[in-house]
């Protein structure tokens, strides 16, 4: 397990103060997904704000912001209602070709390179088919410039020998290069189809919430590695397009000691020669030192360029789901998209891009869990109701990415759930009381629990069962090797009279947690959280049913610690009587 949800070390983001009166003050709002009253701070509670990342694959600093929006509305506005292309060339029409774009995108100066109509021939030949067939067959394709694309049996390409990481939109670069006046509107085809690869995602058939993780796998990190002396990528395959572009073009190979990300910063004359907006913004990162390349390397980047049936879209939101939309054979458009992907994350045309996908369709366009992640979220809100105030709706913001659901234990401790890449797994960070919630980034004590269960069930069931078993860390210490280590080490850790805070108590209490945590015992088994999350998420599947469960647990006594099966006794009492209810009312 990822010792870190974010993948990055990073200062402790601010905390919002969790305030358990919230609503007597008056001071309500409602969360956007399960309707919780929050305080207005956030536009989603606890419960829903740690679903964002495993029900959507994006990171809390990839939401779009009222600012962000606002931006990219002004820019489409003018277009709205026009044809599809007519959009897209607004969409573009700002970009200073001369000065932005890499030299390579460019329109090709002097004689057009030679183009035999034998070349448009064969490349009009694998239209056809490609039309007839669906998919490309295996052949080797001039390109304009002297160089070729060769197409194996299995679909992988190369040009020039460069193996490319993803296929290219082969039915759209052959309408493209069937007529032999568009060969001078790219000036180094090589060099762009490379970058071309290195933006686009491969996007298969894809169900409603499958969207959601492949966001996630399919994304990239905004910097590889945490500074400059970095030679391996400490986020494996996730390089940047730029990049992965700039290194596929130097000599040196990439191996298991040196990323391609390294390679590529390594050759900042490359860098200089290609130009564009993009280089000279990472360029400018570079030399300002790691401190920047920190900040950047915490954030991720989901994939905005697609490649579907051998052709190019982009993807944006529609009705509340991510659908793809063509993007016309039009080289400017093509030239300024792309050329916007290699940007760093937070630059102009890198914003854009993101943005598209939220404003597209419409101005307020927002991304809708599905009905079973709503019923999920549903089922969530309700145990965070039945823990009273050993829970709160209030968001704990642990970094600028993530945020956590609080819920303090029965031995006093307090543990933040933080969701992970994992649908079924959250980090748990436990800190010594419910105030030093505000201080899990810097002084929590991460424990792993893993779970057993279906993995097709919603995150919001994993998280709600998470909370149960956490909130009778006494009775569950037996069972849960972290947790018993976890609260061991702390009623052993004696307190110093020399303490200047009961954080000094607490790191010597992760200390000796560590020590503990080492000789697992062979006998440990994972929690096993199936039949709690499949019994209370169909009862939760009934509308009328989530106030009930939400009165009925807040009603019910906790089992004993060390009862396991009075929990679970707990949750079937609870479905029965909410069943009973729901039958008295018909």
């Amino acid at each position: 397990m990822n010792s870190d949800p974010d993948r990055g070390s990073g200062a402790n983001s601010c905390f919002l103060q969790i305030t358990r009166d919230y609503i007597a003050l008056g001071m309500t709002n409602c969360c956007d997904f399960c309707g919780a009253s929050i305080s207005g701070q956030t536009s989603k509670c606890s419960g829903c704000s740690a679903l964002i990342r495993p029900f959507f694959g994006l990171l809390d600093s990839q939401l779009p912001t009222p600012d962000g929006r606002a931006r990219m509305n002004s820019t489409l506005s003018p277009h709205r209602g026009l044809s599809q292309e007519q959009r897209l060339a607004g969409l573009v029409g700002g970009a200073h070709i001369s000065t932005e774009l890499p030299q390579p995108f460019k329109t090709r100066r002097g004689p057009a390179p030679i183009w035999s109509d034998e070349s448009c021939e064969m490349w009009a030949s694998l239209l056809h088919a490609m039309n007839a067939q669906g998919k490309p067959y295996s052949c080797l394709l001039p390109l304009p410039g002297e160089s070729f694309i060769m197409i194996e049996e299995d679909g992988t390409q190369s040009i020039d020998g460069i193996e490319l990481n993803r296929q290219l939109p082969l039915r759209d670069i052959a309408v493209w290069l069937s007529n032999s006046n568009r060969r001078a509107t790219v000036s180094d085809w090589k060099s762009f189809l490379i970058a071309l690869s290195s933006v686009t995602r491969e996007l298969p058939p894809m169900q409603e919430e499958q969207w959601g993780p492949w966001m996630g796998r399919a994304g990239w990190a905004g910097f590889d590695a945490p500074n400059l002396l970095m030679s391996e990528s400490i986020r494996g395959g996730s390089t940047h397009p730029y990049f992965e572009w700039i290194g596929k073009q130097c000599d040196e190979s990439p191996d298991e000691r040196t990323s391609i990300g390294y390679i590529a910063r390594m050759n900042q004359d490359l860098m200089r020669e290609v130009e564009g907006r993009p280089s000279e913004a990472w360029l400018e990162i570079l030399e300002g030192g790691d401190e920047k390349i920190a900040e950047i390397f915490m954030l991720m980047v989901a994939p905005r360029l697609v490649v579907m049936d051998h052709e190019l879209h982009f993807l944006a939101l529609r009705n509340g789901r991510p659908c793809t939309i063509p993007i016309t054979i039009d080289p400017k458009v093509w030239r300024v998209l792309v050329s916007w992907a290699l940007e760093p994350p937070g630059s102009r045309g890198a914003e854009k891009l993101r943005y598209l996908f939220w404003c597209w369709s419409g101005e307020f366009e927002d991304w809708r869990p599905s009905t079973r992640q709503l019923r999920s979220t549903k089922m969530l809100r309700g145990t965070i109701e039945g823990l009273g105030e050993h829970s709160s709706f209030e968001p704990v913001h642990y970094t600028k990415n993530s945020s956590g659901i609080p819920v303090q234990g029965k031995s006093g401790l307090s543990y933040l759930v933080i969701p992970s890449w994992t649908n079924n797994k959250f980090v748990v960070e436990a800190v010594p009381n419910w105030e030093s919630l505000a201080n899990a980034r810097a002084h929590g004590i991460q424990i792993c629990i893993d779970v057993s269960g279906p993995h097709d069930v919603p995150a919001g069931d994993f998280a709600a069962s998470y909370l149960l078993h956490l909130r009778d860390d006494l009775g569950l210490r037996e069972m849960i090797h972290t947790l018993g280590s976890l609260l061991h080490a702390a009623e052993s850790t004696p307190r110093s009279k020399d303490d200047s805070s009961m954080f000094a108590w607490w790191e010597r209490v992760g200390e000796n947690f560590a020590d503990l945590d080492d000789m697992e015992p062979d006998d440990w088994e994972d929690v096993d959280f199936e039949g709690e999350v499949e019994h209370v998420d169909s009862v939760v599947a009934e509308e009328g049913g989530l106030d009930e469960v939400a009165a009925l647990a807040n009603d019910s006594e906790f089992p004993p610690s060390g009862d396991l099966q009075g929990l679970h006794d707990m949750l079937e009492r609870i479905i029965r009587d909410v069943q009973q209810l729901q039958e008295g009312s018909d």
